[in-house]
Parts: C-alpha cells; sequence; structure tokens
C-alpha cells in the first residue's frame, strides 16, 4: 500500500490516526485512513494508488478529512510518489466546515451492519467492532473486506452490543470503504435512544 503526509500548520484541530481521508481529482477518488502522525506530517494509507500513479507532480487534490471535530477540508499538491509513500504539499491551512452536531464516544464494542443487496434481493451482514459512537451515528470498522458494502445512503440496520444486551438502530451509510463505514442514525424508537444515552453520555464525562 502507498502512504501519503498532510503538512498541517498552525492550526488547532488537528488529524488523528484512524481518522478517514477522501482526496479528489475532478470526478475520482481515493479514500483512506490516517495511520501515524509524524512531526507535522500526516501518513495516509489510501486504498488504492491507481489514480495516484496516472498524474504529474504539482497536480492539486481537494480534500476531506473526517475528524473528531466533524469535517475538514485542504487543498494539497502532489510531490512525489513511490512504492511506499505519497508526499503532498499542503496548500493554506485545512479549515473545519462541517461540525458534529453531536460529541463521539471513543469506544470499541462488537456491531453488525444488515442490508439489502439489491442486485441479490437478499439481506447481507457484516460484522464489525465501532471506532466511535455518538447520539447521532457511529464509526464502525470492518475486521475485513466485506464481500459486499453497503451502498452510500442505503437504509442499514446496526446492531450494537452493548454491556446490558443488544440494541438495533436504523442508520444511513454516508461514507463505505473495504475497511469500514461512517454511518448516521435515523428514527431511534424512544426505548433503543434511552438505552444509547445511557450508555453514551456517562463515556463523554
Amino acid at each position: 500500500m502507498v502512504g501519503s503526509s498532510f503538512v498541517i500548520r498552525d492550526t488547532t484541530i488537528r488529524p488523528r490516526p484512524g481518522q478517514n481521508v477522501l482526496l479528489t481529482h475532478h470526478e475520482q477518488t481515493v479514500r483512506g485512513t490516517i495511520e501515524s502522525l509524524v512531526s507535522d506530517c500526516l501518513r495516509i494509507r489510501p486504498e488504492s494508488f491507481l489514480i495516484l500513479r496516472q498524474l504529474r507532480a504539482g497536480t492539486r487534490f481537494p480534500t476531506q478529512i473526517m475528524t473528531g471535530d466533524g469535517t475538514m477540508e485542504a487543498t494539497l499538491s502532489l510531490l512525489s510518489l513511490s512504492d511506499e509513500i505519497a508526499a503532498f504539499q499542503l496548500v493554506g491551512l485545512p479549515r473545519l466546515v462541517q461540525r458534529r452536531g453531536h460529541p463521539r464516544a471513543h469506544i470499541r464494542i462488537p456491531a453488525s451492519l444488515t442490508w439489502l443487496v439489491p442486485w441479490l434481493g437478499t439481506l447481507h451482514q457484516t460484522p464489525g467492532t465501532t471506532q466511535n459512537v455518538s447520539l447521532g451515528g457511529a464509526l464502525v470498522r470492518f475486521p475485513a473486506p466485506p464481500t459486499h458494502l453497503p451502498k452510500e445512503s442505503a437504509a442499514t440496520l446496526l446492531e450494537l452490543q452493548l454491556p446490558d444486551g443488544s440494541v438495533s438502530v436504523p442508520v444511513r451509510a454516508l461514507q463505505v470503504w473495504d475497511t469500514g463505514a461512517r454511518l448516521r442514525f435515523g428514527d431511534v424508537d424512544p426505548v433503543a435512544a434511552d438505552r444509547l444515552r445511557d450508555f453514551i453520555e456517562p463515556l463523554l464525562t
């Protein structure tokens, strides 16, 4: 896999390992996950670097970084690409453009996603583990790339294994990768909402 470097200067909102990144070039996208923060550089592990290898140094990428505070936007200029790392120069400073409406608790609990695969007409279930959970959604990581992935904005059922038992909530898949999905809760019934609140709020103090 290839890695990417973001230079972050003079910003109070800093990305962290495990956060997702989306680089865009025209209508093509490269998704990745932050692997580590070294000095002022973030090392990113993209899911694919086929697009990057077709581009020249100096190519600019509008970039979204999904941080704990919300979505951060930045512009990157491609500097170099090797078998191990792709280096980007940050053009200007990143800025937070969409703040999360709910604080998230960084907690790992067993989870599973269930959704209808339209072209098969069957239900598919994928196990996972939460990376964080809030009253408005969750980030779930998959232990291995699933055979099928839910479409972004697809109606999906999320089952969470809370300490007092499992709870199921309807969710929308906002972003989906081979390694995980960012989910927004739908209309959660009052009983499930109370259980989620009782579980999450003590973790935020």
